[in-house]
């Protein structure tokens, strides 16, 4: 059986071609074509580290300037990014939490301002009992004194249910439904001190 000789290869580098017998250029790169392409691959790959160190400094710039961080970076730092409202981070010196107050506002979502925010004049939380284990701070919030404090707000018991909040309006028409089982109790009433008329 013949081996076959390898048929010449046309490579390509910045616009000339060049033929390449694969054979000859083999574990050598005297051949003007193999030296060309190896040329090429060195161009590329200090292109690439270039691009590296330019664009890193300009990434942590972009976060500076932000001033913001990403959700790993606030998971790491112990804040859930998503769940994390910025006026929970002015009570911080409250508690002498004043070393975690910077990090904090890096890592909260601004909310509407209290004069600002649609207020609505009745709201529903409905909750299944069932689920209280799961969701402590859910039942902290249904079975403590905190819900004494919005006299339009209502706590309905449904087997099943996840825990929500139903926001009314004045013809007793849902407007507003969320999910609050990821909520804690503060964040919960701070809600509703923004959204539920008093």
């Amino acid at each position: 059986m013949q081996s076959k000789t390898p048929k010449s290869v046309k490579t390509e580098e910045f616009g000339k071609f060049h033929d390449v017998n694969p054979v000859a250029c083999v574990g050598q790169c005297s051949c003007a074509a193999g030296q060309a392409g190896h040329d090429a691959v060195q161009k590329m790959a200090t292109v690439y580290v270039l691009l590296q160190i330019l664009v890193a400094p300009l990434t942590v710039l972009a976060l500076d300037l932000t001033g913001g961080l990403s959700a790993e970076d606030c998971l790491a730092r112990g804040f859930r990014k998503p769940d994390l409202i910025c006026s929970s981070c002015r009570i911080l010196p409250n508690f002498e939490l004043d070393s975690l107050k910077e990090d904090c506002n890096k890592c909260c979502v601004q909310t509407e301002e209290r004069g600002t925010a649609k207020r609505y004049p009745r709201a529903v939380l409905e909750v299944c009992a069932c689920k209280f284990g799961h969701m402590p701070q859910i039942e902290a919030f249904c079975r403590g004194p905190k819900p004494k404090q919005f006299p339009n707000l209502t706590i309905k018991y449904l087997r099943g249910a996840d825990p929500i909040i139903k926001l009314y309006d004045e013809n007793g028409e849902v407007q507003e439904e969320l999910s609050i089982k990821k909520w804690d109790t503060d964040t919960i009433e701070e809600f509703l001190f923004e959204h539920l008329a008093p």
